[in-house]
């Protein structure tokens, strides 16, 4: 009993892994969507001054990835269920990031700026048991929802960008403040 338990377990882990490991990745896009910066003057305790940019860049990723595999029922491949599944994962983020400028014009990097906003949604469609038969569902069954979901994304980001942009922007400058002791800071046209 035990034996036959542990045999059922192992094929069903097997399975299970075979499965995932024949997962086809179909989309795996990053774009950038939006940017704006600012450059500043900066006065320092000692009188110095010195140039510093401020960039805000939108990012938006998408990734879309099948498992599972189609039916057949011949001697060389036995799998009875077509048991495919699309997966799909849309993300959008904005980051910051701060630049020392020299005059003329070479960028060194300020350390400890990263996203400050990110949105990020999962979806996807097709069987959740070998048992749903007749419910599998390809990439290219769902093409469209997933475009769809695609495009209502980077909408989104589009649309929020510059409000984003615009309430994070006095933290990234307090921040900046006191990182560097920055006494004045005077935005550049």
């Amino acid at each position: 009993m035990k034996r036959t338990a542990l045999m059922i377990a192992s094929a069903l882990m097997l399975g299970a892994l075979a499965n995932n490991t024949l997962a086809n990745l179909r989309d795996n896009t990053t774009e950038k969507l939006r940017e704006a910066h600012k450059v500043y003057l900066v006065t320092y305790p000692t009188g110095e001054t010195e140039r510093i940019l401020v960039v805000y860049q939108g990012f938006h990723k998408r990734r879309q990835w099948q498992s599972g595999e189609s039916a057949s029922l011949t001697w060389k491949r036995w799998h009875p269920v077509d048991d495919r599944k699309c997966h799909w994962e849309t993300s959008s983020w904005v980051q910051r990031k701060a630049y020392f400028l020299s005059y003329s014009g070479a960028r060194g990097e300020i350390g400890d700026f990263e996203k400050v906003f990110e949105t990020s949604e999962a979806q996807d469609a097709g069987p959740d048991h070998w048992y749903e038969v007749f419910y599998h569902q390809t990439c290219g069954d769902v093409r469209s929802s997933y475009l769809k979901d695609v495009n209502r994304s980077k909408h989104t980001l589009q649309q929020e960008f510059d409000t984003i942009v615009q309430k994070v922007h006095p933290q990234s400058l307090g921040f900046l403040k006191g990182k560097l002791k920055i006494v004045e800071l005077q935005e550049q046209r």
